[in-house]
């Protein structure tokens, strides 16, 4: 798969449906809920923000993709990839991780990919006390950035944590930890923004398959190709990305030729057009998230063993 955008924006809304009305060629017009609410990785994740994610972030590493029946790609979660790291060694006490990076990676802006780009983005998320700075302490139980984060060469890195996690590995999986062009990035940087926030939140600076080439939150997204992509140049060199927070607009837009692939259609809607000619409805599995969070103060909840008692009733299944 090498167009990666046009393979995630189908599964994009992780367990939702896509439509397509047509097949595309080197530009996909892409109907959806709401454009991304900040370009940063540090902005707190969204469905149409991991969307964003996955299509122009890179990560160090990922799940093998494979191909089923039906033509569509889907991650292999028995299987972890080098992405960004050609290769890593998990320490036998589960208590370091080693990344060697791949040589040749370019970013969409030209600049290739070493340590300092890892380290500054590592060293971005941590102090920005965000996304990256949760998963570390929260998950990894990192408590001291210098005692962790270590550049061992130009081409390597070491995380270290205070004790063994089986997430070790699998935790630089997400889309939220992409590895950002610091060459870029440092060239927006200001006194009274000195991690580029301002500039990170309409402009993209990663090592992905696509960059954004323009913004305009509550209208539309647009993404092109990166040309100097390391798995090649995607198929789709431009995808337009349209907000359309009505349902029944985005089902309108793509019956009359208008977008190409219509997101996150009603079931009704959806068995409608799975009955039209020329339309393929696609659904996948994903990790979609619904919360239900109790208030611990308040009876009967804050009897601890009430919600053990939920946490039993929850099928695991």
């Amino acid at each position: 798969m090498q167009a990666a955008i046009g393979a995630v924006m189908v599964a994009a809304p992780w367990g939702g449906q896509a439509a397509w009305a047509q097949s595309p060629q080197e530009t996909l017009i892409v109907a959806g809920p709401r454009t991304p609410e900040s370009l940063d990785q540090e902005y707190p994740p969204t469905e149409a923000v991991h969307e964003l994610r996955r299509n122009v972030n890179e990560r160090l590493l990922a799940y093998e993709m494979k191909k089923a029946e039906d033509g569509i790609s889907y991650e292999d979660f028995s299987k972890i990839t080098g992405v960004l790291a050609e290769r890593w060694e998990v320490a036998p006490d589960f208590k370091s991780i080693t990344f060697h990076l791949r040589p040749g990676v370019v970013s969409g802006a030209g600049h290739p990919l070493d340590a300092d780009d890892v380290m500054w983005s590592f060293e971005r998320g941590w102090n920005l006390k965000s996304n990256f700075h949760w998963y570390m302490t929260q998950i990894l139980k990192i408590e001291d950035f210098d005692a962790a984060f270590t550049k061992v060469d130009d081409m390597t890195v070491r995380v270290s944590i205070p004790n063994a996690s089986p997430l070790l590995e699998k935790l630089w999986i997400n889309s939220d930890l992409g590895i950002l062009d610091s060459d870029t990035m440092k060239e927006h940087l200001t006194p009274e923004d000195p991690w580029g926030q301002r500039w990170l939140a309409t402009n993209s600076a990663s090592f992905g398959p696509n960059k954004v080439t323009k913004y305009s939150p509550g209208q539309e997204i647009i993404y092109e190709a990166n040309t100097d992509y390391y798995r090649g140049v995607p198929k789709l060199k431009k995808v337009i990305f349209r907000e359309m927070p009505t349902s029944a607009n985005r089902l309108a837009a793509l019956q009359a030729g208008a977008v190409d692939v219509a997101e996150y259609l009603s079931p009704r809607e959806l068995s409608m057009l799975g009955q039209m000619p020329g339309v393929t409805v696609n659904k996948v599995f994903g990790n979609f998230i619904h919360r239900v969070e109790m208030q611990n103060e308040t009876p009967p909840f804050d009897n601890p063993k009430v919600r053990l008692a939920l946490n039993y009733l929850v099928p695991r299944g």
